[in-house]
């Protein structure tokens, strides 16, 4: 039987023998825990037991800390506002904090990543995820604003990636989910090229989630895993564009939806090695997410080989 640290370790290796399950789970463990989550983000206690237990009832390969796309602009000093629940950010900072890595719910996060891969790094993987450099500009400048809010952002972006590779993550995981990727502006790519260096200096692999891309312009950046969202037929096109790249891809999938088996399968063909992927969600899984349905879904997606 493949352990999840196996599994894992398989994957990063290019020799994984079946799909590596490290779906976002925060705000479902926040329910789990008998919790709110805006209640789980303020100690970093509860977050550690919250998202240890949630990974040990669903049989995760790998825990994610930090997938929530608010957090580092909360911790910049953008307003956020919780609704129903989830937070979301109300108006851009008037100037960008200091120390971001050491600010709000942010500092909570790092510090239940470190906690909680303390103890799990040697039985199951470790992906610390933050936002994304394209996502934050365009969270705090505007869409018109990205290109110069890169400029800006950057010297925050690498100082945020080291304090979370101080926590010795297997992967950390940029989230981008607004805009779509393209390898047409070059502070972007000079950014993520910053982070990079950061991560190589800690040993750790570089990923970027993104929900939209030009798939023919993945290869240009400077990451060591590529996780695809979208539709299946613009997956598979990307997995094909990477080439040699796609033994370390992954897909976002609509976890809880009852389709994640069809779209892997649709994928898995251009895949190098035919199952060495990672398999996340797209977005976090809702707090009210039926755990049955779900706990059955994943069991399927580890069977496939």
């Amino acid at each position: 039987m493949i352990t999840p640290r196996q599994a894992m370790d398989g994957y990063l290796s290019g020799r994984a023998a079946r799909p590596v399950l490290a779906p976002f789970v925060e705000r479902l463990s926040a329910r789990i825990a008998g919790t709110s989550y805006q209640a789980m983000c303020a100690d970093a206690g509860n977050y550690t037991a919250a998202l240890s237990k949630t990974a040990n009832l669903l049989a995760l390969d790998a825990v994610v800390v930090g997938a929530d796309d608010t957090l580092l602009a909360e911790a910049l000093g953008a307003t956020i506002i919780w609704r129903d629940g989830r937070p979301e950010i109300s108006a851009p900072p008037s100037a960008l904090a200091d120390e971001p890595a050491t600010q709000a719910r942010l500092k909570i996060a790092i510090e239940a990543a470190s906690r909680l891969f303390q103890v799990t790094r040697g039985a199951q993987g470790c992906i610390a995820a933050m936002t994304g450099p394209a996502t934050l500009a365009t969270q705090l400048y505007g869409q018109a604003g990205m290109a110069d809010g890169l400029s800006a952002l950057k010297p925050a972006l690498v100082s945020v990636a080291e304090a979370y590779c101080k926590t010795r993550p297997d992967i950390l995981l940029l989230v981008e989910t607004h805009g779509v990727l393209s390898a047409t502006e070059a502070r972007l790519r000079r950014t993520l090229s910053a982070i990079k260096n950061v991560a190589s200096y800690y040993d750790v692999r570089l990923g970027i989630y993104a929900a939209s891309y030009v798939a023919a312009d993945l290869a240009a950046f400077s990451a060591d895993v590529f996780v695809l969202g979208s539709n299946e037929n613009l997956m598979k096109e990307a997995v094909m564009a990477l080439g040699e790249a796609s033994s370390t891809v992954g897909l976002a999938l609509p976890v809880g939806s009852g389709d994640c088996l069809h779209v892997v399968q649709h994928v898995r063909g251009a895949l190098k090695g035919g199952s060495n992927f990672l398999l996340t969600s797209s977005g976090n899984i809702a707090a009210d997410a039926d755990i049955e349905r779900l706990r059955n879904e994943l069991s399927q997606l580890r069977e496939l080989r």
